[in-house]
């Protein structure tokens, strides 16, 4: 699952969203390895809290990146990004 997620982040960084998305997609595949791991050696799951804190950090740091992007250029294309137009 983990190198599915990061073939298509690779392959398709045409749109800023699709690449959030499946940034997201790679995290929620962390957290379930972490999770059967912790299961498993029978750990505590605080880590886990941790690492969910983190995720949902990323991902709205990335969703404001997203609208100010937006609100600048007016799409959400990587390759009309350029430090001159903003």
């Amino acid at each position: 699952m983990y190198r599915v997620g990061i073939v298509s982040l690779v392959l398709n960084k045409y749109y800023l969203l699709l690449m959030l998305m499946r940034i997201e997609y790679l995290s929620v595949v962390i957290f379930f390895f972490l999770y059967i791991n912790m299961f498993i050696i029978k750990l505590e799951m605080f880590l886990i809290m941790i690492y969910l804190v983190f995720c949902v950090c990323e991902g709205v740091l990335g969703l404001c990146l997203l609208v100010v992007i937006i609100r600048c250029y007016g799409n959400n294309y990587v390759k009309s990004l350029s430090l001159l137009k903003c």
